[in-house]
């Protein structure tokens, strides 16, 4: 019982970390993107 709780718990904070990351990552992409852009036109 124990086991099967902290694999769920594990689970949950694996999820969750992996959502809060992908979401801030492609944000910055954009943003290096038009960086990159207007360095290159100069």
């Amino acid at each position: 019982m124990k086991k099967r709780l902290l694999a769920m718990l594990l689970c949950a904070a694996m999820v969750l970390s992996m959502a809060a990351c992908s979401s801030g990552g492609a944000e910055s992409d954009k943003e290096e993107k038009t960086e990159d852009s207007g360095g290159k036109k100069k």
